[in-house]
């Protein structure tokens, strides 16, 4: 986690464990100089983290397991992508996740201070996604498989 930097809640929600009891779990980022840092914690007493490097020009990175408790993903598979973004040159428009019928599910984004520049944080399930595209600030799409992204499952 970054040391000194307090981070911006992202994601904060009841969830059923593995064994049917429920648990709470926060998503928190927070800009560590040219990299993101994203870290989950969750009740009672669990929590993991990642950093994600600057990737606009390269697209986003998976960091799915940080959307269930580390616990739970060991009697069960996540359902869910959790795809995040960091753009501090602002290149990037948005991110979305696409289903074979052509619906998106758009991003949610993280802007301002403590921020220079853009996090981009996408949640989907991942047996609906078949794509995740990428706008620049041209309007150009970059179109990457979910299974083809840095950290992916």
């Amino acid at each position: 986690m970054c040391t000194g930097v307090d981070g911006v809640l992202v994601d904060d929600r009841n969830l059923y464990d593995g064994a049917g009891l429920l648990r709470h779990r926060s998503i928190y980022a927070a800009p560590c100089g040219d990299r993101a840092c994203v870290w989950a914690l969750s009740s009672p007493t669990s929590g993991i983290n990642d950093r994600v490097p600057a990737r606009a020009n390269r697209g986003p990175q998976d960091l799915s397991s940080l959307f269930l408790p580390p616990d739970d993903t060991v009697t069960r598979t996540n359902p869910y992508g959790f795809w995040v973004l960091y753009d501090p040159e602002n290149a990037v428009r948005g991110l979305a996740a696409r289903d074979a019928e052509g619906n998106e599910v758009a991003d949610q984004v993280q802007t301002g201070p403590p921020w220079s520049g853009t996090l981009h944080l996408l949640l989907a399930r991942t047996d609906q996604t078949e794509k995740v595209l990428v706008t620049d600030s041209s309007g150009r799409v970059r179109v990457f498989g979910p299974e083809d992204l840095p950290g992916a499952r």
